[in-house]
């Protein structure tokens, strides 16, 4: 080996190696020692300025090497651009543990499990550094937490020149840590935060990063945002990708005009989509900019309303009259028992406010569900409602006069002034005894935060029938509702 004086690239990666002699790898500059048992003694493995063991190393992979503490172990690698330390069981990160690395460009120390617990002030701190890549951590990037500590002032200050940043896989709180820790990276161009717990977008974040171009957020829990907000003064942004959040609805809000024309790329592929009237504009912008939308073509596929789950929001192709604001279907049903033909008593109301596509399914499926097969008389606002009365004495009548309600749920519902006013109604029965059963379907998963405290109540005291995500369940759901209703 000591013949060995122009090797410049050197694997032993899963060797076992322990040792390496000080001195026979003068003229490497590509290292890989990952998967052995190589101890970095402070000041030994590398050596010193005046006798350093790497002198001309410029590639060095670390990973997985049972490194736990990287104080002062790094040293003398004056060429060294790119550095790999990912998979170690570090617990702290020093202050300025890299900054006698004056030509590191690209750090990896990412998926180093849960116990990394200490990341000091000007941790990174590294004026030559470009790309750092700090992704699978499960840090918490919060304030105020007893077990974990960082300096969100600090912890990117002397990082002048960064401009690539992932901290995907970790939690990073969006409301304030994220800007404030981030301020001093003035040249960031690229941020990804993948799985990261966020619900929200940063509202400061974007006007004060003047050179950001593009922005990850994949496997979120975004939901909405106000793009006059989020997006204003900044002039830079061309990619966003927030591919695998919950975002149902997408209006002109979310993007402003301004903002579109800047963008060159969006990806909000894999979420929710509702295929609803709502979504209009949306489904004519990606069919519109085809090209800055990512996979329009197989991407953008619908959630809810059930009867549309799995279409593809490029299919869903519903006529300007149909999604007319004013063109809005009420619907009322109320289910009878009937013996010899003769009506005796009203036994059921199903209260449910929608707009047009719920006249399609209740002509569909409802109607033959519960009266062809089941022989039970469903009342319809457009078809049995008393003419001349009002629309709210119709309701009222119709639930005081029943004895179950059958209550079907969905975001929407929970949105619409009239569907809130109509369930309050049917509540007030269930609440006071008055009806001995409230059947409540859940068209569509409805998280409780968005529930009045009332209706949280009623669906922790009540079992509730769930739609069928898949096909071949739809006979299971109709077999419960109709036993429900008997």
């Amino acid at each position: 080996m000591s013949k060995c004086v122009v090797l410049q690239f050197f694997d032993v990666s899963k060797g076992h190696i322990q040792f390496l002699e000080p001195g026979f790898l003068k003229h490497i500059k590509e290292l890989n020692l990952q998967n052995n048992g190589i101890t970095l003694r402070r000041g030994g493995f590398f050596g010193r300025k005046s006798t350093c063991s790497f002198p001309q190393i410029e590639i060095l992979r670390l990973e997985t090497i049972g490194i736990r503490n990287l104080d002062n172990r790094l040293s003398c690698l004056d060429k060294l651009r790119i550095l790999i330390l990912d998979n170690n069981p570090l617990m702290q990160i020093s202050t300025n543990t890299f900054i006698n690395l004056p030509s590191l460009s690209h750090l990896s120390i990412a998926n180093l499990g849960d116990g990394l617990n200490t990341v000091k002030s000007l941790a990174f701190g590294s004026t030559s550094l470009n790309s750092l890549n700090f992704s699978g951590n499960k840090f918490m990037f919060k304030s105020l937490l007893s077990n974990i500590y960082f300096d969100k002032y600090n912890i990117f200050k002397l990082v002048p020149n960064l401009t690539e940043l992932d901290l995907s896989g970790n939690i990073v709180d969006t409301s304030d840590v994220l800007t404030t820790m981030l301020l001093p990276v003035k040249f960031l161009k690229k941020l990804w935060l993948k799985n990261c717990g966020m619900s929200s977008l940063p509202t400061d974040f974007f006007s004060k990063m003047p050179h950001l171009q593009e922005f990850v957020a994949s496997y979120n829990n975004i939901s909405a945002w106000d793009g006059n907000i989020v997006f204003r003064d900044n002039f830079t942004l061309k990619t966003l990708k927030l591919d695998s959040n919950s975002i149902s609805i997408v209006n002109d809000s979310f993007f402003p005009l301004r903002t579109l024309n800047q963008l060159t790329e969006i990806d909000l592929t894999s979420n929710p989509f509702s295929c609803t009237c709502e979504n209009l504009w949306f489904r004519n912008l990606i069919l519109k900019r085809s090209l800055m939308f990512v996979d329009v073509t197989y991407g953008y596929r619908c959630y809810s309303p059930p009867y549309r789950v799995h279409t593809k929001l490029k299919d869903y192709n519903p006529t300007n009259g149909e999604c007319d604001k004013k063109d809005k279907v009420f619907i009322i049903v109320v289910t009878s028992v009937s013996v010899i033909g003769i009506v005796l008593v009203i036994v059921s109301s199903i209260v449910y406010r929608c707009r047009w596509h719920i006249r399609n399914w209740v002509r569909t499926q409802l109607i033959d569900k519960v009266e062809k097969e089941s022989g039970l008389k469903l009342c319809i606002h457009h078809r049995d409602f008393k003419a001349g009365q009002l629309i709210i004495d119709n309701i009222a009548e119709n639930i005081a006069t029943s004895r179950k309600i059958l209550l079907f749920m969905s975001r929407d519902m929970l949105n619409s002034d009239w569907c809130l006013f109509e369930m309050r109604i049917a509540q007030e029965k269930f609440l006071n005894k008055e009806t001995d059963t409230m059947i409540v379907v859940m068209l569509e998963t409805v998280s409780k935060d968005l529930m009045s405290p009332s209706l949280r109540f009623l669906i922790n005291s009540t079992t509730y029938i769930e739609w069928p995500r898949k096909q071949y369940e739809e006979e299971r759901f109709w077999t419960e509702v109709l036993r429900a209703l008997k």
